[in-house]
């Protein structure tokens, strides 16, 4: 009887312990990389290797923002010497734009759409067009001048992951944009291409990309370090 009643203690007070422990979630916010004593990372703009302009800014801006959000690290842009670590972003595409951007829908300014080209003889303007990056990421302690120009160069591609490299992922980035199309103006009629919109409708989405590749770093850390 008493080791029945022993038995039914201990399973009591384990029951308790689960419910105290329900609510607890296992804390992955910390510096992941501590373990290779980095406590500084240093973020210069990420370099844009590809045919397309002004798409580092935006990813070097939400890996930032990402690497801050772990404790006990700190994070500054640009170059700096005392920093444990630098992250290099390389952002790279195919070496021609036709296979870079992609035309993924047309429209034929015939008809209705007509007296927009003037006196040319009518023609397939694009309304939606897919595009292709890569981005490689790399987080080096304590490298050179040389070896971060090594890395960013033309023959950054060859060098593989070694002792100084804590950190080396290559995400493809695949965007889309659908192309502005105005409406009937003071001197031309319908099919005029909004260059300004359409820069921003572009900008938009390389942003968005941004952010969907800085979680997915993000995510990778957590469950590799």
């Amino acid at each position: 009887m008493k080791i029945i009643k022993s038995k039914l203690t201990i399973l009591s007070l384990f029951l308790v312990f689960l419910q105290g422990c329900s609510g607890y979630h296992v804390n992955k916010r910390t510096n992941p990389f501590v373990g290779y004593g980095i406590k500084h990372i240093t973020i210069p703009m990420f370099y844009n290797r590809s045919n397309i302009a002004g798409v580092s800014a935006p990813f070097t801006k939400e890996f930032s923002s990402v690497i801050s959000t772990f404790p006990d690290i700190r994070v500054t842009a640009g170059n700096h010497k005392d920093a444990d670590a630098v992250m290099i972003g390389v952002i790279d595409s195919s070496q021609y734009i036709q296979d870079t951007v992609v035309n993924t829908s047309t429209l034929f300014l015939s008809g209705d759409l007509k007296d927009s080209i003037g006196n040319r003889n009518p023609f397939y303007v694009a309304t939606n067009s897919s595009y292709d990056l890569s981005l490689r990421v790399m987080i080096i302690r304590r490298p050179t001048k040389q070896e971060i120009e090594l890395v960013s160069g033309d023959l950054g591609s060859f060098i593989k992951k070694n002792s100084k490299i804590v950190f080396d992922e290559t995400y493809k980035l695949t965007g889309s944009v659908q192309r502005v199309l105005e409406p009937s103006q003071t001197s031309d009629t319908g099919g005029v291409v909004n260059f300004t919109r359409n820069l921003e409708v572009f900008k938009k989405s390389v942003r968005s990309l941004a952010v969907s590749t800085a979680n997915s770093f993000r995510e990778v850390v957590l469950n590799a370090f």
